[in-house]
């Protein structure tokens, strides 16, 4: 292996790195994965690998920023501006959900890191992923009778169906093992109606009420 990188490729090397440290943070999460390794996989040394990025949590935080930057691509593509605020919420919550089952590395590592967001060098408030649960916040805020609430409501209700997203998505396989393929596959096609029905029952009821 060299640790010799041509300028005009350099980029592309970059971005396979992120792609293999992706994998690897989504398996084994920021502590099992390992620096050698990931620059392993695509044939160079840790040093090679410590040129584009200085630390490992400078490649970390980098797979998250991706990671953030396509759900809010997603969100924003998927709103359709002829549609009300009730539709356009539930609309991007069902592409969320699409996205998270089609994405299955990017569901692992977001669990992973909902679960293990324990590293001491993290900046205090850097956290990607707020800013996106922010945007949805505001386009709940859109509908009638949900800007009025209180914040903790608000936050609690947007995240219950990321929770209902992220938990399915991220247990595939266990439910196909548990249940075999023909349930699995049977659940799949029950799966976003429920979540539809959910949404629809998050905005209709319960306007603030205790």
């Amino acid at each position: 292996m060299s640790d010799e990188i041509p300028a005009e490729s350099q980029d592309d090397t970059r971005e396979q790195l992120l792609d293999a440290a992706h994998a690897q943070f989504a398996e084994r999460g920021f502590y099992g994965a390992s620096i050698a390794q990931i620059a392993g996989e695509i044939g160079l040394t840790k040093q090679a690998l410590l040129y584009h990025f200085k630390r490992k949590d400078d490649l970390y935080r980098e797979v998250l920023k991706r990671i953030a930057d396509r759900l809010f691509e997603v969100t924003r593509a998927s709103q359709n501006a002829g549609a009300s605020p009730a539709q356009r919420f539930e609309d991007v919550i069902l592409a969320v959900y699409e996205r998270a089952v089609a994405n299955p590395l990017d569901t692992k590592l977001l669990m992973r890191e909902l679960l293990e967001d324990q590293r001491s060098e993290a900046p205090e408030g850097d956290w990607f992923f707020k800013n996106w649960l922010g945007e949805l916040i505001a386009l709940l805020e859109t509908i009638e009778g949900q800007a009025d609430l209180p914040m903790a409501d608000k936050i609690a209700r947007v995240y219950l169906l990321i929770s209902a997203i992220q938990f399915y998505a991220g247990s595939d396989a266990v439910l196909a093992r548990f249940y075999g393929k023909e349930e699995f596959d049977r659940i799949g096609e029950f799966y976003p109606q429920e979540l539809r029905r959910l949404v629809r029952r998050l905005l209709t009821n319960g306007h603030g009420a205790t």
